[in-house]
């Protein structure tokens, strides 16, 4: 199935991030949950790397390997595509859509399984995986926010994130990435 990781990815929702997942929805906008998600992904996400970035007009949720010598990049890549897709759905809600969609994946022969769940603009080959939607969307508040429970949500996460980070190579290759 050259679309297995859409289809995988299509059917991964925000609560199967688990303690992160409870950690994003306790923020207070879209955009902290975002930098929230991009900064402990690793936590569930040991070979790739979440990135919001942001312009004038639009934002982009993007994702991208940065351990070499992975095997079905193109799985992944889909994969992680329909999970960012359905985590900026989850936050703000059936009325969001993005502008375009950047796959770094070549172009499939069928496209239509990707128009279908994506329902955007496609752009296939690009560097990195990437959902690019309205900035507007960043300052929606969140129904689920909660200081408190956010406050020690993420002292866990940090905790963790200690606990995660003895691999010194996998450290460098995480930070080189993301520069």
């Amino acid at each position: 199935c050259p679309h297995l990781g859409l289809l995988i990815g299509q059917h991964t929702p925000l609560e199967s991030f688990g303690s992160l997942a409870d950690l994003v929805k306790a923020a207070p906008d879209v955009r902290s949950a975002l930098k929230l998600m991009a900064r402990y992904l690793t936590l569930s996400d040991g070979g790739g790397l979440l990135l919001l970035s942001e312009d004038a007009h639009v934002a982009s949720l993007r994702y991208a390997l940065y351990e070499s010598g992975v095997e079905c990049t193109e799985v992944i890549y889909d994969m992680a595509l329909a999970n960012c897709w359905n985590v900026v759905r989850a936050l703000c809600g059936n009325r969001w859509l993005p502008r375009e969609v950047h796959l770094v994946r070549s172009r499939p022969a069928d496209i239509q399984p990707y128009r279908s769940f994506l329902r955007a603009p496609l752009h296939f080959d690009r560097e990195q995986s990437a959902v690019v939607f309205d900035k507007a969307w960043l300052d929606l508040p969140l129904p689920g926010a909660d200081p408190q429970r956010l406050a020690l949500l993420e002292a866990t996460a940090r905790a963790l994130e200690v606990q995660a980070t003895g691999d010194l190579p996998a450290l460098v290759r995480r930070t080189l990435r993301h520069q």
